[in-house]
C-alpha cells in the first residue's frame, strides 16, 4: 500500500507534457461544447432572428457530430491523432471567429456546423489520451482517479463558459469578445503541435511488476 502511495505521488508531483496538454485543453473544449447555447440570445439580437433559427443553429452544431466521430476512425488511422487533433482545434477556432465576424444567418450556420466537426474531432482524439496519458503500469486507483479528474477539466470548462460568456460580452461586447475567445481557443491547436499522441507501449515485465504492486 505504501509503495502505491508513493507511486501516486511521483506521478503527479511530476506531470507529463500530455497530461498537462490535456489539462489545459479539456476546459476550452468543454467550452466550446457550451458556447452555441450560451449564445442564443446574443444570436437572436445581433442576427435578428426568431427562436426557431436559434433552436436550428444549436441543432446544426450537435447534428455534426456522429458523422464527424465515425469519419475520425478513418482518419486517425491515415493522418494519425495529432493530424486530426489540429484539423479539429483549428475548425473550433477558425468557426469562433467566423461567429464573432457574421451578421447573416446562414454564415452563423456555418459557423456552428463547422464547430461542431471541430469539437467532435477534438473530442474523438482526446477520449483516447484520456487513457494513455496515464502509463498502464500505474496502479488501477491512479488510472481511475486521472481519467475522473479529464473528465471533471472538461465538465468545468461547459459549466463556466455561461459565466464567462456573459462577462467578456459585457465588458468587451459581442464581436471583440468572441475574438478573444477564438484566440484562446487556438492553445489546443499550439499544444498540441508538440505533444506525443502515441506513447511507447508500457513492456511486458513492467506491466507484471506494477501487477505484483497492486
Amino acid at each position: 500500500m505504501a509503495r502505491t502511495t508513493t507511486l501516486l505521488h511521483m506521478d503527479f508531483s511530476h506531470p507529463t507534457y500530455l497530461q498537462i496538454f490535456l489539462t489545459a485543453s479539456l476546459p476550452i473544449m468543454g467550452l466550446a461544447y457550451a458556447l452555441v447555447g450560451g449564445l442564443k440570445l446574443s444570436l437572436v439580437d445581433r442576427l435578428q432572428i426568431d427562436e426557431g433559427k436559434v433552436g436550428r443553429l444549436v441543432g446544426g452544431f450537435g447534428t455534426m457530430f456522429g458523422p464527424t466521430i465515425l469519419l475520425c476512425g478513418f482518419l486517425t488511422d491515415a493522418v494519425g491523432r495529432k493530424g486530426v487533433w489540429l484539423a479539429g482545434s483549428a475548425a473550433v477556432a477558425v468557426s469562433i471567429l467566423m461567429l464573432a465576424r457574421t451578421r447573416t444567418y446562414r454564415a452563423a450556420l456555418v459557423a456552428v456546423v463547422l464547430l461542431g466537426i471541430g469539437w467532435a474531432a477534438q473530442v474523438n482524439v482526446s477520449n483516447v489520451l484520456m487513457r494513455v496519458a496515464i502509463p498502464a503500469d500505474r496502479p488501477r486507483e491512479q488510472l481511475v482517479w486521472a481519467t475522473n479528474f479529464f473528465d471533471f477539466a472538461f465538465g468545468f470548462g461547459a459549466f463556466v463558459t455561461p459565466m464567462v460568456l456573459a462577462l467578456i460580452l459585457r465588458r468587451l461586447g459581442y464581436a471583440k469578445g468572441l475574438l478573444l475567445l477564438a484566440m484562446l481557443a487556438t492553445a489546443p491547436a499550439v499544444l498540441g503541435v508538440f505533444a506525443e499522441m502515441h506513447p511507447p507501449p508500457v513492456a511486458p515485465q513492467v506491466l507484471a511488476v506494477a501487477a505484483s504492486i497492486e
